[in-house]
């Protein structure tokens, strides 16, 4: 668009003859004072007029409070008001003069003194009619009007004529003239406050008479020819301001509406029927649907109606007079073409009402009805507070521009301040705001009857399971989540049915113990809190492309969409949030390698733990720590331990034990399949399932959290199934004396196993009896071999850590040490005199002990064995480690020391010996049980 100074002025020009509607367009209110048109600023708390104002002739603005706001003409103004550029502003501008110019909408009547409101509601007539001056036959300058209409009080004084100015280009214009409160002379000004009915005068003659309501008053005129038994009506001042007539003389009459064939047509009988409804909601009102069909005469001279017909757009009964029609032609249509409408919601909260068309503010100015578009359609639902009667909030509905509506708990805390934490949420969930302060007093101030329980997560609350859209068990109130976030979509959702999912997905992980034990970990997580379990996880590692996230999709469908499986791609901190919003289900986290290799130990330990870290408020207190339970399923091509060290971190026992590894390679040469069910290829079995789990899904865990909140007989036999289940697995298969570790994880495999024979038992997984528990037991036998057997994690560590290291460095940090003489010193001799031999960074020395095989002892300096090769162990339990294995030199009492003379020494010195088996050494196993 080309700005210059000739557009400016033009438009200026244009604004200024209409500035009072223009006001009105933008949503101000304004009060005239001499050539100033005062209105009250919308950008701060400005609750009187006479902060800012506009001249009415030059369209110079300011905003007296601020001393940067002021312009010079009112393109300027609108850039200031709506925060664009002046080229913007001149758009919007352009499009609300053109819109004012064309209305049918009679100008803006401006706010007048206290002394004159009084004035006029003393004076119902200003004279008798009699001695009423002549209204006034022709517009200073739109010249003899082509149509005159005349609206009358009830009392039957002339108090307003409304003209039509046919303009050159086919426009028109439509003109209010009124008498001035003196009495003395008529102005082209509208009515204050209400106006009458126009034909006010035969509805009061024919009280029993049946009324018809159109728009305007040339389709009134038309419609008295086609119902010449009933009252034709309309509204003053067009289809935008039905609400500014007095319609109480509607309440207690049998009402019809015949609207425009148009949209503002449409908006308009609504207005009028919510408008009317709220004199009397019992008032018997009925609409006349569309007219499909034309008026002919037949060749006898009788008339008929056929079929067919379209109307134009904006079509209404002056223009049916102008086809033909007849009240013989209204006679002939149907009765059902009169319908009863369905009942607009109007819902009131003190000065504040909702339609469909938003949430208004019903205010009065100098006795006139101003309606405030506060905002698109948001209704609280219910008052929201916890168990503890602490937490208060709304919850609130609220519509998106496609018309579809969105629940949010909102917590009242997110109205302190200046309110953006509230108003940031209710825009994400598609909702428009056009004044914030209004907006934030209806929100504080609402007080819907209905009482809801508010939660921060899902999951357990007492005998009830809460998702986002569902609350299973019975409660006498709703339970809804409320947080400050505002979630338009949930991954937790349903498509199809239970037994869609189950032939679709189901009956295809059968005979695959990888999916098998996904699925069985993603239905387990509602029984951690019934069975009184920790938390804890598995990772499913293996080879790109092998399945692993296609296990995940698979293991996401029992809860929801795919939006169930999340990124490892998190920190530390995000995961608690993360943890909590999937409190009792389950966490699903796709490719280790995508998070900081030093966050994923602390994030392993962050799940399994449960609660967030202690955190303090603004005033130094501790805020409340969130907790949570859970179980999570990772998938990677690193193990959690590989990662770890990428960084320089050892990897602990805890954090392996709260994170199973299990192979993911079901060792069928298909990745993590082992039967695709008749599909040729792997690969194509994959993308099967990826399209299945997008198309059935949420259904299976909806009917296993039924089950558990029918009755406490049901969820007392279930536990009772799932925990004989879980011992007699660890019962089984984990045999007398293995570390504690390794009972742990059998206890977290059995729990998933038992779960899977429970939901197979009720119907929920279409699987044999025991396909659950041998699908768990192939994985639980894959992670302890993988593991490396039954002791502590710290301990199979400890001896990989010396091994790795004396392969890595026997050459490079242990001098080598000959012994070829009789007495024991001849070697040390050889070693002095030996100028070849050169060691960087020695660690300590290696003599063979064994001439045949090479076999090597190392002798290990204290300090080196202490910070090098027990690098992130504590070295007392790698001695401890050694000795138990056998694999340490023990002097006579039995200290894991030895004096040696080393070369440069004349006297002995203590070292760590260890013996040649550490290279062959493996972890003594204890045999698995049958």
């Amino acid at each position: 668009m080309v700005v210059n100074s000739s557009n400016y002025t033009a438009l200026n020009t244009r604004a200024i003859a209409v500035l009072d509607e223009l006001m009105h367009e933008l949503g101000l209110a304004t009060k005239q004072v001499g050539k100033e048109l005062q209105f009250i600023n919308p950008k701060r708390a400005d609750n009187d007029f006479g902060s800012a104002s506009i001249n009415t002739e030059t369209g110079v603005w300011a905003d007296f409070a601020d001393t940067d706001a002021k312009g010079g003409d009112l393109t300027s103004f609108v850039a200031w008001l709506k925060g664009c550029n002046q080229a913007k502003a001149m758009d919007l501008l352009e499009g609300l003069v053109t819109k004012v110019e064309n209305s049918d909408q009679p100008p803006i009547v401006k706010s007048i003194s206290t002394r004159q409101a009084e004035r006029v509601n003393a004076v119902k007539h200003p004279i008798p009619a009699a001695l009423a001056p002549v209204p006034p036959t022709k517009h200073f300058k739109h010249g003899v009007p082509s149509k005159t209409w005349s609206y009358f009080d009830d009392s039957g004084v002339l108090v307003a004529l409304i003209y039509r100015f046919d303009l050159d280009g086919g426009r028109k214009q439509i003109l209010p003239c009124t008498l001035k409160q003196s009495g003395v002379e008529w102005h082209w000004k509208g009515l204050e406050g209400q106006r009458p009915l126009y034909n006010l005068q035969a509805l009061i003659a024919h009280p029993d008479a049946p009324v018809l309501i159109v728009e305007g008053e040339k389709s009134a005129d038309a419609a008295e020819g086609l119902f010449p038994d009933w009252v034709c009506v309309t509204t003053m001042g067009g289809a935008n301001a039905p609400h500014n007539t007095d319609l109480t003389p509607l309440q207690d009459r049998k009402v019809f509406i015949w609207p425009d064939a148009d949209e503002p047509g449409q908006k308009y009988a609504e207005r009028v029927i919510r408008l009317i409804y709220d004199l009397n909601p019992q008032i018997n009102i009925s609409v006349m649907q569309p007219i499909m069909v034309n008026p002919i005469t037949q060749a006898d001279g009788k008339i008929s109606l056929k079929d067919g017909f379209i109307a134009p757009q904006g079509w209404d009964a002056a223009d049916a007079v102008e086809h033909g029609w007849t009240p013989e032609h209204i006679n002939l249509l149907p009765a059902t073409i009169w319908q009863e409408p369905i009942k607009s919601e109007h819902t009131k909260f003190g000065s504040f009402f909702i339609t469909a068309d938003g949430l208004f503010l019903e205010r009065y100015v100098d006795g006139k009805r101003l309606d405030d578009h506060v905002a698109s359609y948001i209704k609280p639902v219910a008052l929201t507070r916890n168990e503890y009667g602490n937490n208060w909030g709304v919850l609130l509905q609220v519509a998106d521009p496609e018309k579809t509506i969105h629940e949010w708990a909102m917590p009242k805390e997110l109205l302190s301040g200046g309110g953006d934490a509230c108003r940031e949420q209710l825009l994400n969930l598609g909702a428009k705001i056009y004044f914030k302060d209004k907006l934030s007093t209806f929100l504080m101030t609402a007080e819907p009857e209905a009482r809801a329980l508010c939660t921060e997560s899902i999951g357990w609350h007492g005998n009830l399971f809460v998702l986002p859209h569902r609350t299973f068990g019975q409660s006498n109130e709703r339970v809804v989540i409320q947080g400050a976030e505002a979630r338009k979509n949930s991954p937790y959702e349903t498509s199809g049915t239970l037994d869609e999912w189950k032939t679709h997905i189901a009956t295809k992980c059968a005979g695959n113990s990888r999916l098998i034990l996904a699925v069985c970990i993603s239905l387990a997580p509602p029984f951690l809190d019934l069975l009184q379990e920790e938390n804890g996880g598995f990772h499913f590692r293996g080879a790109s492309s092998s399945g692993k996230t296609k296990t995940l999709t698979i293991a996401a469908s029992a809860w929801g969409n795919k939006n169930m499986v999340n990124s490892w791609r998190t920190t530390s901190n995000a995961i608690e949030s993360l943890a909590i919003s999937h409190n009792d289900s389950v966490l699903i986290l796709d490719e280790l390698g995508q998070v900081n290799a030093q966050d994923a130990g602390d994030i392993a330990y962050t799940l399994g733990n449960g609660q967030q870290k202690a955190r303090a408020n603004r005033f130094g207190n501790i805020r409340p720590i969130a907790r949570w339970r859970l179980l999570f399923i990772s998938s990677g091509e690193i193990s959690l331990a590989d990662h770890m060290a990428a960084s320089g971190a050892q990897i602990r026992g805890g954090q392996e034990a709260r994170m199973l590894e299990v192979p993911s390679d079901g060792g069928c040469g298909m990745g993590v399949f082992e039967n695709t069910h008749g599909i040729t290829t792997a690969s194509l079995f994959a993308d099967t399932l990826d399209e299945l789990a997008s198309r059935y899904y949420g259904t299976p865990v909806e009917e296993l959290l039924s089950r558990l909140t029918a009755s406490p007989d049901e969820q007392a036999r279930a536990i009772r199934s799932v925990k004989a289940c879980q011992q007699a697995f660890v019962s089984n298969h984990v045999p007398i004396g293995s570390h504690g570790q390794v009972f742990r994880a059998a206890g977290r495999f059995g729990l998933v196993a038992g779960v899977g024979e429970y939901c197979i038992e009720i119907g929920i997984l279409p699987w044999q009896p025991e396909d659950a528990l041998t699908g768990g037991l192939r994985c639980y036998r894959a992670w302890l071999e993988e593991r490396g057997g039954n002791h502590a994690t710290e301990e199979i560590r400890a001896l990989e850590q010396v091994r790795d290291f004396i392969e890595r460095h026997a050459e490079s940090r242990f001098t080598l040490l000959r012994y070829t003489g009789q007495n024991s010193s001849d070697w040390l001799n050889e070693m002095e005199n030996n100028s070849n031999q050169r060691t960087i960074n020695r660690s300590g020395f290696r003599k063979i002990v064994n001439s045949d095989s090479g076999a090597m002892e190392y002798w290990v300096l204290p300090e080196a064995y202490k910070n090098d090769v027990c690098a992130g162990f504590d070295h007392k339990l790698v001695t401890k480690v050694l000795m138990q294995h056998d694999l340490l030199e023990l002097d006579k009492n039995g200290i894991p020391q030895i004096m040696k003379r080393l070369p440069g020494s004349d006297k002995p010195s203590r070292v760590y010996v260890i013996k040649p088996a550490i290279l062959e050494a493996e972890t003594e196993e204890v045999p698995l049980a049958a």
